[in-house]
Formats: structure tokens, sequence, C-alpha cells
């Protein structure tokens, strides 16, 4: 039978290679994200409608999309998007009367969908059953965040690297030799044990070509052992101190808890957007091109990209790329990028922090690793319009594109803004300028990342 195991080192063996894996309920199948693909991803609806959001008073908005117009509760990130009319002002009483009835020529077109849990009272010309909305206007369940949980004993849960538990899905499996292997050129050297993650092909045999359906996903990391703010956002958009970037503790390595934190959030775990219809930023796995596990320690080649946006326009720190590289436990090569942008001008540009293990002297011979962070510009140049009367610049070129090594940052500071520091000092950006009349300027200032 499918399920019977030999009691023997080889059974065993066996048995992990045929078996479906135990796998933790977010460590669902993906195909991982290439980074530079897939463009930047909008609500579906929210703050990039698709047409106006029309205020409807008592705390309720309208907003037209693809699927038909959508009442419900205004939410916070709608209300920044567009404040609703000020009622102690007669203008904002105008306005709120001409939103209305906006609204109304539009449901005379078309009924309406209720967003589920909208509360409309009875004074509303708007409420289920009246002149603009029927009775039966659909009320619609959305998806909620769903968010990790530690693995149980009985699911797979692999800790590699340092603090972060990975897991892959029931499509994959493991290949591996049942039996002793000795070395081709000297038979006295005998492998012990190591696994390869690996396919699980339709016929039920494991499949060890590349492929980017081979992925994990990080289910847990033990930074949030014990702590109470990892399941809620980010306040003010910057990390509470459980989870800020401190690179030391406990000692100095690769990841530091608040990128542990950030890759299980868009790994395995579903958030809300914060519009209408509450939808969801879905998380996007990272490619395993290799994952061996060996009594010496696990083999990581690594590699997440993900789609910031979303998380940033619901003030939720996000890492933009993550590659790991790891031979038997220990980290070779490691570099995270964080997404971000120059201020005051605008300019995109990526915090990259890299991590390398290298022997810098001869005794004591020690391979430590070592880490450096610098900045790199995305945007060469950058055009602004003539309505931006007060900036007196039409169009700024930004150098250097790659700064050298900063100064690291303070950990509080990393996860909101900071001036990068070379050598203590603030480091001078090159602006080559055109101001409105076309005359070139050339300045050299601090910015603001």
């Amino acid at each position: 039978m499918n399920g019977d195991v030999e009691f023997s080192r080889a059974g065993v063996l066996e048995a992990m290679g045929r078996l479906e894996l135990a796998v933790h309920a977010n460590a669902t199948p993906g195909t991982a994200r290439t980074p530079g693909t897939g463009g930047t991803t909008r609500p579906k609806w929210g703050k990039a409608l698709e047409g106006p959001l029309l205020h409807l008073g008592h705390g309720l908005v309208l907003q037209q999309t693809a699927a038909g117009p959508v009442i419900g509760t205004a939410t916070r990130a709608l209300l920044e998007a567009s404040p609703a009319p000020d009622l102690s002002t007669s203008s904002g009483r105008a306005l709120l009367q001409d939103s209305v009835a906006r609204a109304q020529e539009l449901l005379l077109r078309q009924a309406p969908t209720i967003v589920a849990g909208t509360s409309i009272p009875d004074a509303s010309v708007f409420r289920p059953g009246g002149a603009f909305v029927p009775g039966w206007a659909v009320v619609p369940r959305f998806p909620r965040r769903r968010l990790s949980k530690p693995a149980l004993q009985t699911e797979t849960a692999i800790e590699a690297p340092f603090r972060l538990q990975i897991s892959p899905s029931i499509a994959s499996g493991w290949a591996h030799a049942t039996r002793p292997v000795p070395a081709s050129d000297a038979p006295h050297h005998v492998e012990l044990w190591h696994s390869r993650l690996a396919m699980r092909a339709t016929d039920g045999t494991v499949d060890e070509r590349p492929s980017p359906s081979r992925t994990v996903r990080a289910v847990w990391t033990r930074d949030r052992d014990g702590t109470t703010t990892w399941d809620q956002p980010d306040p003010n958009g910057t990390f509470s101190p459980e989870f800020t970037h401190s690179d030391t503790t406990p000692f100095l390595g690769s990841l530091d808890r608040g990128d542990r934190h950030m890759i299980v959030r868009q790994t395995a775990e579903t958030w809300t957007r914060g519009g209408l219809d509450d939808s969801t930023i879905s998380p996007a796995p990272v490619e395993a091109d290799q994952l061996w596990l060996s009594s010496l320690g696990a083999w990581l080649d690594l590699h997440g990209a993900w789609d910031t946006l979303p998380y940033s326009e619901q003030q939720l720190q996000a890492i933009l790329t993550w590659d790991h590289i790891a031979p038997m436990g220990r980290d070779q090569y490691v570099r995270v990028t964080y997404p971000g942008y120059l201020f005051p001008l605008g300019h995109n540009a990526t915090l990259v922090k890299v991590t390398e293990r290298k022997m810098k002297s001869v005794s004591p011979s020690v391979a430590a690793l070592y880490q450096r962070m610098f900045i790199v510009v995305n945007e060469r140049f950058r055009v602004y319009p003539e309505s931006h009367h007060e900036w007196p610049f039409g169009r700024v070129d930004l150098g250097p594109l790659v700064t050298p090594a900063i100064d690291k940052p303070d950990p509080l500071q990393m996860s909101k803004y900071f001036v990068p520091q070379v050598a203590g000092q603030a480091f001078p950006w090159q602006l080559d300028a055109l101001d409105r009349e076309g005359r070139p300027v050339r300045l050299h200032p601090p910015l603001l990342w």
C-alpha cells in the first residue's frame, strides 16, 4: 500500500520521497515572482478609483468600479484619498448635496452592490428598498486577511536561515539516496545523509529539474514568539520596537528581525488593502533554486521578489527582493533590498544591504560576516509639470546612480527616513537641474531617503 513504511533507515528514506508532505496551512503552492516583472499593481478599488468617490452622508461613500457602483462605509484610507465635505460650512453642505445628487443619478441607471457589514440607516435615501437601492442589492463576501501562526509539531518547519521557519508546499517532494553512498574516489568516506527539495510529478515521482514552482514560504519567525504586535499594521508606517532593523541582536546576522518579519508577511500572509471591498494583498513565495538538508546543515539558494506598492499604500513596511546563498548552514552571500524615494526630489531609489562571508586576515583565519549598505537610484531624472509653481526646477538629473558604501543608519530611523552618510558626513548628491527658464544649475545637497 502507498502508506506502508518499512521500519528501517532505507524504508523511512524511501517513504520520505514517496509520501505527500505534511505542511503548514499557509505553505500553499505558487510561482515565484521574477525581479523587475509584473509592474505595479493597484487596488481593484480604493485609492486607484475607476470613477469618482461620492460621499453619501452618514459615513457612507459610493465608488464606481468596472463591476458597477459599490456602497460601503468610508474607511480611513478612502477618506485620506478623498476627504468628506465639512458640513459645518455652507460650501461643505453644498458639496455633499452635489455628491448625493450625482450618486442618485448614477443609481437610477444601475443597481449598486453593498459591501458586507455596511450599516445604512433608515434616514438615508440610499437604504435598501428605497427609491435608489433595491431590497435585493447584492451583499458580497470579500476575503479577509489570513495571518500565519507557528507550525505544529506534525507540520514541516525548517529553520533555515537563522530564526526563520520555511516550508515547501504539498506540490514538492524530497529526492535522496536511500542507502549509504561512498565517495567514488575514497570509498572509506561515506555520506551520512542528505535530501534535496524537488517537485512532485503527476505519477508521484520527484522531478529535480529547475522550476519556478519549486518554492518555499516563510511561515513563521521566532522573533514573533512572545510578542503582541506582529499581527497589527505598522504604526504610522514604521515598525513597532519589537521588529526594528536591529542587525546585532543577538549578533550581526544577514537578516535582522525586521527582515524576517517582512518575509513572513510577504510570503505566507494575506493582508487587506483597506478599500471598500477590503480586497487583499496576496503573498508571493520564494523560488528555491536549491534547498538541501543534511547532517552538516542546510544548503540554501533562495530568491524572492515582490510588488511592494500595495504594502506601501497601506503603510506596511516591505522588502523588494531577497537573495540568500548559504552552504552547510553558513550564510555566504545575502542581499536584501528595500523600496524608497529621495526627498524632496521624489526620485525612486533602492536601499541595498549586502552581507558576505569573507576571510580578511591570515591569522587568525576566520571567515566572518561583513555587511555593507548603499543606495541605487532607479530614476536618473525627473521632469516636474508647470503646475508645480512653488518648485523652481523643470527637470533634475541625479547622480551618482550608485552611492559608495554608506554608514549604517540608526535601526529606528531605517524603517522611516534618514540622511545617508559616508564617514560620518551627509553624502553630497550631484543635481544637474534646469530651472523654469531652461537655465542649468548644479547643486550638491544632502537628501533624505
